[in-house]
């Protein structure tokens, strides 16, 4: 499974921002050269963040974008969950793609991936941009997520 590159770009992108503090509105400009993403992109990914409302833009001298929340109250899993929806590391477990499938209640593998997309989205919620920024995760417990995993 990969991430893909909006998913990528819309987590450094707010990383970008977590790292700032408290600066105020960063130009759209200044987060894409920093982050080497192509403005016209981000434009649209910070759109989507915006409209999910873990951005807020402001226009004119001084503006551009900002966190809505502390860094510590967004997870990755939010991020990515705006730009991409939920994850899925196969089609036939994404949820407007479940009627196309023909062999859904005799499949031996779909379990599976659905399991997998599930611990998948579950570490990405429990990992927030300020443990990123700070390199925290890497102190977590991931395996505590799944002790009690249980099929549905």
């Amino acid at each position: 499974m990969r991430l893909s590159t909006r998913g990528r770009y819309a987590i450094r992108a707010a990383s970008n921002l977590a790292g700032r503090k408290n600066d105020g509105p960063v130009a759209l400009k200044t987060i894409a050269r920093e982050e080497h993403i192509p403005p016209r992109y981000l434009e649209q990914l910070m759109n989507r963040l915006r409209r999910s409302g873990i951005l807020q833009s402001s226009r004119g001298p001084g503006g551009g974008y900002s966190l809505t929340r502390p860094p510590a109250d967004i997870t990755l899993g939010e991020i990515v969950s705006a730009i991409e929806g939920r994850v899925a590391v196969a089609g036939c477990v994404k949820p407007d793609r479940r009627k196309n499938c023909r062999i859904e209640n005799t499949c031996a593998s779909r379990l599976f991936w659905a399991n997998l997309s599930r611990m998948i989205q579950a570490v990405m919620d429990s990992v927030t941009l300020q443990e990123l920024i700070d390199g925290n995760w890497q102190k977590k417990n991931m395996s505590a997520l799944f002790q009690d995993w249980t099929l549905p």
